[in-house]
């Protein structure tokens, strides 16, 4: 019998159950990525802001390429590389 089986398992969650507990988590996961696009964008920007000051001050004979950003890595560590990048330009 299945609500037998259902009444000796404690650990038994229904779906709904689990939905309503996962759909929070996800909320803030959404929240989280989406600032840290926000911190991409926002170094990225002030980056090409420096290459195109700096490319000002180059001869016009010398190509400057903004350095190339993966858009689909979020990760922590790329995102600190990024910030590095920009503070080592800001000097």
């Amino acid at each position: 019998n299945f609500s037998a089986l259902v009444q000796q398992d404690k650990s038994y969650v229904s779906l709904k159950e689990q939905l309503v507990a996962v759909v929070p988590v996800l909320a803030e996961l959404e929240c989280k990525t989406q600032e840290r696009i926000m911190q991409y964008y926002d170094i990225q920007s002030q980056i090409e802001k420096i290459w195109s000051e700096l490319s000002e001050h180059i001869d016009q004979g010398d190509n400057v390429n903004i350095p190339a950003t993966d858009e689909h890595d979020l990760s922590a560590r790329k995102l600190n590389s990024y910030q590095a990048q920009l503070r080592a330009m800001q000097r």
